[in-house]
């Protein structure tokens, strides 16, 4: 299968999975060591090993195309003289990988450039470009998800889809409490509104991995505020793939909101966020 100027989804793919393992290997290495903390915040951190990890995965994309152009969450942006970029985050979960906690991952996504600017879209993809090829990779729990544009998603090679329920009050709601003050005190209230609704609620520190569990139905819902491109550029091809209905809300530049579900849950818990 290849794209409409003939690029080959199966290499994207290959060299996609072959940057996420390259990814995995500096991760393992340097898992439940003592890890040197670039910068701290007071609800984040940056780590030595999310450079190491980002230099692994970029050396291996520009050695398979010299001429794409690559977004990293470390390194910024790189210009490419051929209509696709690749959107990265080496290491999603920095503070649970700095706590041993194995919910960390690698994100990696490979989008055909728009020819003409777009406005950020709160229902399409599209307005980040095409999206061709994700790969999220979980190398603590040996998982590997890989989406392919038009040709589903897999889990471990095993192809997976949406949860099949349909009652939000059986559903189990993955979120997050965010990290600035304004974020947190409304997602008290966003939590509180969907504890009424769903079974259980789960804020696991990835959000990555965690648009990767809704896909293979392990969540059936899913709200993220304030969340950059990179975490979700591999995911919501996944999604997609995986037939669970989304929403994009623009905020600023390279940032949404994000409201997921399964396909009978969906509307019903759109409509409980909407009235926070």
């Amino acid at each position: 299968m290849s794209t409409p100027d003939s690029i080959s989804l199966d290499a994207l793919r290959k060299t996609a999975i072959e940057a996420a393992r390259a990814a995995g290997a500096v991760l393992l290495e340097n898992f439940e060591k003592t890890l040197r903390v670039d910068t701290a915040y007071q609800h984040d951190l940056k780590l030595e090993v999310d450079r190491l990890a980002d230099a692994a995965v970029c050396k291996v994309l520009r050695s398979a195309f010299p001429k794409h152009a690559i977004m990293t969450e470390e390194s910024g942006e790189a210009a490419g003289s051929e209509p696709y970029q690749w959107i990265i985050d080496p290491l999603d979960g920095t503070v649970n990988y700095f706590g041993t906690l194995p919910y960390f991952c690698t994100s990696i996504a490979c989008y055909r450039i728009p020819s003409e600017p777009r406005q950020q879209s709160t229902k399409e993809i599209d307005s980040i470009g095409e999206p061709l090829v994700g790969v999220i990779h979980a190398p603590a729990m040996n998982e590997m998800y890989v989406a392919v544009a038009g040709a589903g998603v897999t889990a471990n090679d095993v192809p997976i889809r949406a949860h099949p329920g349909t009652r939000i009050s059986d559903a189990i709601v993955c979120t997050t409490m965010g990290g600035m003050d304004r974020t947190k005190a409304r997602m008290i209230r966003v939590n509180s509104a969907i504890l009424e609704h769903c079974r259980k609620l789960r804020c696991f520190g990835a959000s990555a991995l965690d648009l990767a569990y809704l896909a293979r139905g392990r969540f059936s819902a899913l709200y993220h505020p304030e969340i950059k491109t990179w975490d979700i550029a591999a995911g919501l091809l996944m999604l997609q793939e995986s037939g669970v209905p989304f929403a994009l809300k623009p905020l600023q530049a390279l940032t949404w909101d994000l409201t997921a579900g399964a396909p009978g849950i969906y509307d019903g818990f759109s409509a409980v966020i909407a009235k926070v």
